[in-house]
Order: C-alpha cells, then sequence, then structure tokens
C-alpha cells in the first residue's frame, strides 16, 4: 500500500487545488500530502457533521450536517444555545432538489461533548486569525468526535451560488464580518 500511496501523492501534488473554485490562497501554499487514519465507525453510528462559522474570531452559527435525517439535511443552530435557526436556508441544498425544512427534533439533542467541541473550534479559529473561517469536525456515537477541515469559504467560494436564505440571512451575516466593531450575540439571528 506504500507504493500505491506515493504514486496517488504525485497525482494529487500535480492539481492546483482551488483554482477552479476561486479560493485562490491554496496556490500559495506548497502542496503537500498527508495520510490520516481511518476512523473506526460503526454502521450504525449517528454520524454529524458540526460546521462552526466564526467572523472576526466569534463564533456565529453552526451547521449540522446529518447523514441520518431524510436527504441529509443541513440545519443550522445558533452557537450557544443550538437553537434551531427557523427557515434559514443553505441554497445549493434546495438547487439540487433535497432540501426540507428540518425542525428541532432532526437537529436532535445538543451531544455531551458540545462544549469541548466548541472550545476546540474556537481555539483553531483563534490560532488562524482570518475575518472569516469554518471549522469542521465530525461527531460520531454523540460522545465522540475527529477533527475534519478548516476554510476560509463557505461553500467552496462558488462566486455567489451558495449565499445563506433567505435574503436577511446573508445580508446580517455579511454585516457581522464587515463590521469587526459589531458586538454580536449568539441568539441575534433569531430575532431576524
Amino acid at each position: 500500500t506504500a507504493h500505491f500511496l506515493r504514486r496517488a501523492c504525485k497525482t494529487f501534488l500535480r492539481a492546483q487545488y482551488g483554482a477552479d473554485k476561486g479560493e485562490l490562497w491554496y496556490l500559495k501554499l506548497k502542496p503537500r500530502c498527508m495520510f490520516e487514519e481511518v476512523l473506526n465507525i460503526k454502521p450504525t453510528s449517528n454520524l454529524r457533521d458540526f460546521k462552526f462559522h466564526f467572523m472576526n474570531g466569534e463564533p456565529v452559527l453552526v451547521q449540522v450536517d446529518a447523514t441520518k435525517t431524510p436527504a441529509n439535511q443541513l440545519m443550522y443552530a445558533t452557537h450557544g444555545s443550538f437553537t434551531l435557526i427557523p427557515s434559514f436556508q443553505d441554497i445549493e441544498a434546495k438547487e439540487n432538489g433535497m432540501y426540507t425544512l428540518p425542525t428541532a427534533e432532526d437537529l436532535g439533542p445538543k451531544p455531551k461533548i458540545y462544549d469541548k467541541l466548541t472550545l476546540d473550534a474556537m481555539t483553531i479559529a483563534k490560532a488562524v486569525n482570518q475575518p472569516y473561517v469554518r471549522v469542521d469536525f465530525f461527531v460520531y456515537d454523540d460522545d465522540n468526535y475527529a477533527f475534519a477541515e478548516v476554510t476560509f469559504a463557505h461553500d467552496s467560494c462558488k462566486r455567489g451560488e451558495g449565499n445563506f436564505r433567505p435574503l436577511k440571512y446573508e445580508r446580517y451575516l455579511g454585516f457581522v464580518q464587515t463590521h469587526p466593531e459589531y458586538r454580536y450575540h449568539h441568539e441575534d439571528i433569531l430575532l431576524l
């Protein structure tokens, strides 16, 4: 398998990652290959992808992608109280025809490890120190998690196609990001 991994790595290193999506900052990074150990997740595990969105170092919301819900729902919750944000949508999911409005039941309870997960996400976001950063983790069996990725562009920088909907959320989050002096409160988004 080492021979296969070396060949795969050479192929990956020739790619100009991010150029096709407008994520040009990747072109400034020295390409490298990293191989991770496979997570030992049982097929019956409740696997959820937690994506913490930060603006100016502050957590503004958490996106939960749940594989066990109908149509792999994308759900958005307030960072602090883990409350479902009603009618908040990601346009990409709607365009693919797989979106249904999630319920609080779909979101499920806050995982036992949520506070530790949040602390780890905040530590990473502060170390990255960018106006916008998303820190992702896989949570499985509600008490285990693994780091997934850090990105500087929600929805792969698809040139405006991955906006949050309704538009009031996109405008509000844009305001929060472009006004670092604004003191964001975790529940403000529920008032929109």
